[in-house]
């Protein structure tokens, strides 16, 4: 792990024995800086989920720029929602824009958007690259003819398809 980057903070330490037959110990170890990708919000409690898909606890002090996932349930697999915040997390496009995940009924996905008041409804999480791909078309499309704001809903459930409710 010498060469990850977040393996940044060595810790070393000399442990002197109160024994003068035992020799001193040097021993050097590296702490890994977790770093979260997602913050799960539900009734009872609220906690991250960070790049290993592992728990992290929340900070009284600091709060981190990642999507906020609202409707965690137990009926959605860890995994998915990992995966979820992977994706967002692993792309510049989703990462800049996506502030909200929300996990329906039926395994289907939304999400908010920073600076636009419509929901993306991605459906379920099949063919997910295609429906990002897909919908970053005709993102760009709307944002050159302005007409993304006229949205309330935009759909990415059907296959080639960006289906859009007007406001």
């Amino acid at each position: 792990y010498a060469d990850d980057p977040a393996f940044d903070y060595p810790i070393t330490g000399v442990f002197k024995p109160k024994a003068p037959a035992l020799e001193v110990v040097t021993v050097t170890a590296n702490a890994r800086t977790a770093v979260p990708i997602g913050r799960i919000i539900s009734e009872n409690t609220t906690f991250y989920i960070d790049d290993e898909s592992k728990i992290m606890t929340t900070s009284q002090i600091h709060s981190s720029r990642v999507p906020v996932i609202f409707n965690y349930s137990e009926s959605f697999s860890h995994d998915k929602i990992y995966q979820m915040c992977d994706l967002i997390d692993s792309d510049e496009f989703l990462k800049k824009n996506v502030t909200r995940i929300n996990f329906l009924k039926n395994n289907y996905i939304q999400l908010n958007f920073r600076d636009h008041d419509f929901d993306l409804v991605i459906g379920e999480y099949n063919n997910i690259r295609k429906k990002i791909k897909n919908f970053k078309a005709f993102y760009q499309a709307a944002i050159e003819n302005e007409s993304l704001d006229k949205y309330s809903k935009i759909n990415l459930q059907f296959e080639n398809q960006v289906v859009c409710t007007n406001k």
